[in-house]
């Protein structure tokens, strides 16, 4: 199928929530793409969800693989490898999207190589969480390449021709990293990769290690909850201006946080410059002194003992000989 922007969901084993997640990609406005879930490893009521998924709405296909040693990663690649898309977004399995995300991706990929929401959350508390994050400044590409991740696999977006300059794409994460670090570090490490933030809140994300003790039903009670929340338009607008007071009612400590981290990831970045100057100055330093003419005195001097010396060598070696 030939779109203008391929969206890929990862999953394993969360059939139950997997279908508000379809649905909140089916209602965006932009409506000019193909959905790609990516089953890795999963069971059959995820294969029965999604055989009926993709009958409901012919943009919706299923790849269906054995599990992968992490999440999935290479059958992503995989995924990538076979489409036509301009650009790819991504979606966790147990996240919403509100229903312009793609068009406000798609906006902002006009002048970047690589976008991603802001660092936000609904807590198991019910409460949005929102940090400050933007990968388009220095410190903070800075604080996610050699640090920590700042943005997750949902809210991301990238386009193919980017992708396409990378090493080596989506692969296996090595143990201890996060895998969406791991990615966004690839495209970090690329200076000419232009990285850009969505400037408003468009999804929902929900955190499955603050709900390891939910069930199954409260988990989707609470995306049925979010779904009505965000169906309608104007809700749609209550809830980003609840994100907007997030991030100074209740975000705080976490601005303030990443605030700490930027200064911190400033003073390695004036060190690392400081460490380029001195080394810059030492190789000009070597290079005044070789061009001397004392040093080449020096370098001929020194090439004249080392013949002498092979010279030495080579005859106390023919006197040996004729000794035996």
């Amino acid at each position: 199928m030939s779109a203008e922007c391929t969206v890929i969901i990862p999953t394993h084993d969360h059939a139950p929530l997997l279908a508000h997640t379809v649905r909140s990609v089916w209602a965006q406005t932009m409506t000019d793409f193909e959905l790609v879930v990516i089953g890795d490893g999963v069971g059959d009521d995820t294969r029965e969800l999604m055989t009926e998924l993709c009958r409901t709405d012919a943009r919706t296909r299923f790849v269906d693989r054995p599990k992968s040693p992490r999440t999935g990663e290479p059958y992503r690649h995989e995924v990538l490898e076979s489409c036509a898309s301009r650009w790819v977004a991504y979606c966790g399995d147990d996240d919403l999207l509100f229903p312009y995300h793609l068009e406000a991706a798609r906006e902002r990929l006009r002048d970047a190589d690589l976008v991603h929401g802001y660092g936000s959350y609904v807590d198991a508390d019910g409460e949005i969480v929102v940090t400050w994050v933007d990968l388009a400044r220095r410190d903070h590409r800075t604080c996610a390449l050699e640090i920590e991740s700042l943005a997750g696999l949902t809210g991301m977006a990238h386009t193919m021709d980017a992708y396409w300059r990378l090493p080596f794409g989506w692969r296996t994460t090595p143990t201890g990293s996060f895998t969406d670090h791991y990615m966004y570090q690839q495209f970090l490490a690329e200076p000419s990769v232009r990285a850009g933030v969505i400037p408003i809140p468009t999804y929902v994300h929900f955190p499955s290690d603050q709900r390891a003790e939910w069930t199954v039903a409260q988990r989707e009670a609470e995306l049925v909850d979010w779904e009505a929340r965000i169906a309608d338009r104007d809700p749609v607008r209550g809830v980003a201006a609840a994100f907007a007071a997030a991030s100074y009612a209740q975000g705080t400590l976490e601005v303030a946080a990443h605030r700490h981290l930027a200064e911190h990831c400033h003073q390695i970045n004036a060190r690392s410059e400081q460490l380029e100057a001195e080394r810059d100055a030492e190789r000009s330093e070597r290079e005044a002194m070789a061009s001397t003419r004392t040093w080449k005195l020096r370098n001929r001097l020194v090439r004249l003992r080392e013949r002498l010396l092979t010279v030495r060598v080579g005859r106390r070696g023919r006197r040996g000989s004729r000794r035996r």
